[in-house]
């Protein structure tokens, strides 16, 4: 099952929401989660692979990560999820910050799968929201169809195969149709 979460990082309310999503999915025989965050959900999908809590997490124009100790943590925590990050020219997470994260995470350092996608002159939000007027708009959507992918290649195919589960974007991430 793929799920983002809406609340902030660091929320007493998130976190115990996320938990409590996590734990009634568990005691319905759901085993296997991906998790999307876009901008301040980030953390939460780095927070939960950290803990072993999802098998994949997409990312796209992370904010609020502490960059590299964030990351750091990740690559230390032996956490078997697959991660994808998508990012843009400009944004809070910067080229530096996806260079360090690349070099941190990248090569196979990080043994359960690390992609970075960046698209070059987007700027922050460009995942969800951007001008359709810009040509290089087109290619910047690119990300949700590259989340896909990644859910599709890290996830257990009954949650992505024919005639079961027709991933489509929303406001909050992905949802089951």
């Amino acid at each position: 099952m793929v799920f983002s979460s809406i609340f902030k990082p660091g929320s007493p309310r998130g976190r115990t929401t996320n938990l409590a999503v996590l734990k009634a999915l568990k005691e319905q025989g759901i085993t296997t989660f991906g998790t999307t965050g876009y901008r301040f959900g980030a953390k939460n999908v780095l927070e939960l692979a950290i803990e072993g809590e999802i098998a994949a997490g997409a990312m796209a124009h992370p904010s609020r990560l502490r960059i590299p100790i964030d990351l750091e943590r990740l690559a230390a925590s032996g956490s078997k999820a697959k991660i994808l990050i998508n990012s843009c020219d400009i944004d809070s997470f910067s080229p530096e910050a996806q260079a360090k994260a690349d070099g941190l995470l990248g090569d196979g350092k990080h043994q359960a799968g690390y992609k970075s996608l960046h698209w070059e002159g987007r700027s922050h939000r460009f995942a969800i929201r951007d001008d359709l007027s810009d040509p290089k708009v087109q290619a910047g959507k690119g990300a949700f169809k590259a989340a896909i992918e990644h859910f599709q290649s890290a996830l257990d195919d009954n949650i992505f195969g024919a005639n079961k589960c027709i991933p489509s974007q929303t406001k909050y991430g992905f949802l089951r149709q």
